[in-house]
């Protein structure tokens, strides 16, 4: 049995979201429907980046679940809105194992398909869910996220301007035993790196490393946090994030971060030293005013 759908199979259930807004199961907070499907395209027009913070999820538990192969599973998947006939292009899942849990899914997408299904009865209901809630919003620089892994590694390519780099543990998402990989690469452009959060204990082999391939290595923690921002020397740079080895307990212990990149053209930094020499005081003021407008422009152009 196919444990997917497509678009035109659910387009007469299917909803255009426009704007920032709540969602939730037909029938929510009461038990929904076996067998049903139903989807929203949220569309942002371009102006912002899609954020989905689910706040209730509560799916079926069937009998035997884990013990049945390939068994179907209340669902929901998050892919892009524009190749959708890509049954490979799912790049968020959640299920049962997502119950009770908030859990965030911030995206590099301003047009998304988010589409629920529920199973046909094949087992036992163990455990009755009654769907969830979301609410949908916008955030102004996309996430450097593609949902992929290989194994026990998570790796992400980072090409735009401007992108948010957090990891599974902040978001809630299942991250045990997993290591995350982010690689930022923009001919010809160098990067600022701005730590938002931070907190990775100095043991059993947890660290985040930083790799520039025309510089030293760096291995960051808790007794040698980061600088609040870093500088690259190269177009190419590395972050990656080893969690602990060890397994059982231990993992309520999040080791987390969230920066945000700037990818820094000799045009931005020009004109960055011309108004550090006119006027010295505002420097940083005049920094981050710059930035924004330069942000602004590389989006514009990548938009036409």
């Amino acid at each position: 049995m196919r444990n997917h759908i497509f678009l035109h199979e659910v387009i007469s259930l299917t909803k255009w979201v426009y704007s920032e807004t709540e969602l939730n199961s037909v029938y929510y907070p009461f038990s929904y429907q076996s067998g049903s499907a139903y989807s929203w395209i949220i569309d942002f027009k371009g102006d912002g980046f899609v954020k989905v913070v689910f706040t209730q999820i509560s799916f079926n538990v069937y009998e035997n679940i884990n013990s049945i192969p390939n068994a179907c599973k209340d669902k929901i998947q998050l892919r892009d809105a524009f190749q959708f006939r890509d049954i490979f292009n799912v790049f968020a899942e959640t299920d049962y194992l997502y119950n009770n849990r908030i859990s965030v899914f911030e995206t590099k997408h301003s047009e998304l398909l988010m589409t629920f299904t529920s199973c046909r009865m094949f087992s036992k209901i163990m455990t009755r869910g009654y769907g969830f809630r979301a609410f949908v919003s916008k955030q102004a620089i996309p996430t450097c996220r593609s949902y992929t892994r290989s194994g026990s590694i998570r790796t992400e390519q980072c090409k735009l301007p401007s992108m948010y780099l957090t990891s599974f543990s902040i978001l809630n998402l299942q991250y045990q035993g997993l290591s995350e990989k982010w690689t930022i690469q923009i001919k010809r452009h160098t990067f600022s790196i701005q730590f938002l959060d931070f907190y990775i204990p100095c043991f059993d082999n947890a660290k985040l490393m930083f790799i520039d391939r025309f510089m030293e290595g760096k291995v960051f923690c808790n007794l040698a946090k980061p600088p609040k921002v870093i500088y690259s020397n190269s177009d190419n740079v590395s972050l990656v994030l080893n969690r602990l080895s060890s397994v059982g307990p231990i993992y309520s212990i999040r080791q987390r971060f969230k920066a945000v990149y700037v990818a820094l053209s000799e045009e931005l930094l020009n004109k960055v030293d011309e108004q550090y020499t006119n006027y010295y005081g505002n420097i940083f003021n005049t920094f981050n005013t710059i930035l924004m407008n330069y942000i602004i422009k590389m989006f514009d152009k990548l938009k036409h």
